[in-house]
């Protein structure tokens, strides 16, 4: 529920900015975008443990590695999954 993970990501209480907070909502909409159109699996979905992992890990190790391994290796069983998901991540990040 997109209601849901925006309010898990804006409640978690630590010192992630604001920006990367933003970034990762834009993420998570991108993903639920990609499986409404069909073009990925709905098998490996974003839910809200993810953006919460993520955010408990932020600063310890880059940006680019935490998503990786907090988002795309979600959608482990399939390579197009994966290489949509990261374009989607490039886009919003940079």
């Amino acid at each position: 529920n997109d209601d849901f993970i925006i309010d898990t990501i804006w409640k978690t209480d630590n010192d992630v900015p604001r920006i990367f907070k933003e970034k990762l909502l834009k993420i998570s909409k991108g993903i639920q975008s990609l499986q409404k159109e069909q073009d990925i699996s709905e098998k490996a979905t974003f839910m809200t443990r993810e953006p919460k992992q993520i955010l408990s890990f932020y600063g310890t190790i880059s940006e680019k590695e935490l998503l990786e391994n907090g988002i795309v290796q979600r959608f482990y069983d399939n390579d197009d999954d994966q290489q949509a998901v990261r374009k989607i991540i490039k886009e919003i990040m940079g």
